[in-house]
């Protein structure tokens, strides 16, 4: 078993979707700084990773340190990390948005690029939609993983499917994974996970489940039913898997045995995230902030199963 604590920098933190994912997985780590602008991700970031502590002349200060806004980060000032993350903006490639590379936000992965090249941490994990793998953003992709490679690492790249690691949501992403080329791994070596053979249904993480006679035919991988990402006013089976998280409360419901339509509540959309036993602390967010971040974050459940693959040193 490793023993070595691996440094983390956490940017486009949310709520700390690596830092989880590292705690969920067992391995021993320190968080030396993390980078997030929105107040409800910093607030939620707090309440979960955040601790003060009082120097000798009785100052305050807050462990780990939030550097803010990313394009303002002096890399050479920050202290040497291990691992690198970040869930970089996908609104410029999304469905969902104008998918326009000119309006500035998705291309800040350039300044995860930056940090790569300035402090070159052994590892990193990057995240985004799968519409950034369109053909349309071909040369903008092609370019990142050539200067991901430029900066000193060998490059992953791959299309991974909550559903098929254990939570009940079909949401798709694409995952960029790092090793920085002095670390030698086995020929043919991965850092992906194996997929499941069966899934969690909705129903799995509602608070007030309910008797499914015919869940046993709709566990096994190849049968669901739903599609990958489905529109708002959606009436969801609770067999199945639950759609896409997005961002804003598209008023689904899941339709119960009774005919009655319920909402799922803020701890119930963080389950859908990996968050099977309410591992995170909510206080003080509002509803619709909890349908915010739990749209923009990571799936700490799958996480999980990729830090234990990349087995971090």
């Amino acid at each position: 078993m490793n023993n070595k604590i691996i440094k983390l920098f956490e940017c486009f933190a949310g709520y700390g979707g690596a830092s989880f994912g590292l705690k969920l997985a067992n391995i021993p780590f320190k968080c030396v700084g993390w980078s997030e602008i929105k107040p409800s991700a910093i607030k939620c970031y707090k309440n979960n990773h955040c601790e003060i502590e009082e120097t000798i002349d009785g100052e305050q200060i807050e462990h780990p340190l939030n550097y803010g806004d990313i394009t303002k980060i002096n890399w050479k000032s920050v202290e040497d990390f291990d691992l690198l993350t970040g869930g970089f903006p996908c609104q410029d490639v999304s469905t969902q948005g104008k998918q326009d590379l000119t309006i500035g936000r998705t291309i800040l992965i350039n300044n995860l690029i930056e940090a790569l090249t300035i402090r070159k941490p052994k590892y990193f994990l990057f995240e985004n939609v799968s519409a950034i793998q369109q053909e349309k953003f071909r040369p903008f992709l092609l370019k990142v993983e050539r200067d991901l490679r430029e900066a000193g690492y060998v490059v992953y790249r791959c299309l991974l499917k909550s559903v098929e690691y254990g939570s009940p949501q079909a949401r798709e992403r694409v995952f960029f994974i790092g090793i920085r080329k002095d670390i030698t791994k086995p020929f043919g070596w991965n850092p992906y996970p194996n997929s499941k053979t069966d899934f969690v249904s909705t129903n799995d993480i509602l608070d007030n489940k309910e008797e499914l006679r015919n869940k046993c035919k709709i566990i096994k991988c190849g049968q669901w039913k739903e599609s990958a990402f489905e529109c708002r006013n959606t009436i969801i089976n609770p067999c199945g898997f639950y759609p896409t998280l997005c961002c804003v409360d598209e008023e689904r419901r899941i339709k119960r045995i009774n005919g009655n339509l319920y909402k799922l509540n803020e701890k119930e959309l963080f389950r859908l995230q990996g968050f099977f036993k309410d591992e995170i602390n909510l206080n003080g967010l509002s509803y619709n902030q909890c349908v915010d971040l739990s749209g923009d974050g990571l799936d700490v459940n799958l996480i999980k199963q990729i830090f234990e693959k990349m087995e971090l040193k």
